[in-house]
């Protein structure tokens, strides 16, 4: 029985949004919710560009996204 449910877990944590990979949890979360709230600012651009804000907030977010990218890859890379 405990190893279905393991298997289960782990299925469910490759598959499921939001949960934290174990090598980086804190990037990983923040990657989660950079990749959220980059979803929020599109849904917001179709009703607008708020004054330009919102296409630079996107962009801002876009950056931010691949720095974290780029920290997880350098730090599985530097063994950290």
């Amino acid at each position: 029985m405990k190893r279905y449910l393991l298997a289960g877990f782990t299925a469910a944590s490759l598959l499921a949004p939001g949960i934290a990979c174990a090598d980086q949890p804190h990037m990983h979360a923040a990657l989660h919710d950079l990749q959220a709230a980059l979803a929020e600012l599109q849904q917001a651009e179709t009703y607008g560009d708020h004054g330009g804000y919102a296409g630079a907030a996107t962009n801002e977010v876009q950056q931010a996204i691949a720095n974290v990218r780029t920290g997880i890859e350098y730090n599985r890379a530097n063994g950290n």
